[in-house]
């Protein structure tokens, strides 16, 4: 599938199917966010991948009851240190940690879906629960939980705002004309 069918496909899956994901696939996941980009190149996070069903089930229930991730093959717990970004960037490492954070758990999402696959980024969590069920060590924060399975049907695309109402040119707040050309494709053009 191309990158950006794969970005415009891509949905939060919340029904997963029996059906399991290859291994394969889960490296292939795992391997594009280790190629997302992160700053000085300096490795932030470390990836605990669950498939236990006990422990998928402690998740969901550590998750906020979000049940429905135990049905997903694969849980990944992306945790994050920032020592090293703190000895180079200072009060950036913070903003920096975040973003790459951001970049590899978004890399895995658009790569499950160019593989058919469904996922899901989970953001609510008991933070100290967590690192007690999968021994994380101290000095690491739980940045998210990714479920990935099969899908059990395509969720439809919740509304998104125009990109009239996202974007601004020169200064904030001076939208310049984005009318949407094709509905199917939501191809962009720019008008003057």
């Amino acid at each position: 599938m191309e990158t950006e069918r794969a970005i415009r496909e891509r949905r939060s899956t919340r029904e997963f199917s029996s059906k399991q994901v290859k291994f394969e696939d889960l490296v292939k996941i795992l391997e594009t966010a280790r190629l997302s980009p992160r700053a000085g190149n300096i490795e932030t996070f470390r990836f605990v991948v669950v498939s236990d069903p006990k422990k998928k089930n402690q998740l969901a229930k550590i998750c906020i009851d979000q049940n429905f991730i135990e049905n997903a093959t694969y849980l990944v717990v992306v945790c994050s240190e920032i020592v090293q970004l703190k000895r180079f960037y200072k009060e950036r490492s913070e903003k920096y940690l975040k973003q790459q954070v951001g970049a590899a758990i978004e890399n895995m999402l658009i790569t499950a879906t160019s593989l058919g696959l469904g996922s899901c980024w989970i953001g609510a969590f008991d933070e100290s629960a967590i690192k007690a069920l999968l021994r994380v060590p101290d000095g690491y924060e739980i940045e998210a939980v990714v479920a990935i399975g099969n899908a059990l049907r395509a969720p439809s695309m919740p509304k998104k705002f125009d990109l009239n109402m996202l974007v601004y040119f020169d200064v904030f707040g001076k939208p310049q004309g984005f009318k949407e050309k094709d509905i199917m494709t939501r191809e962009t053009k720019y008008e003057k």
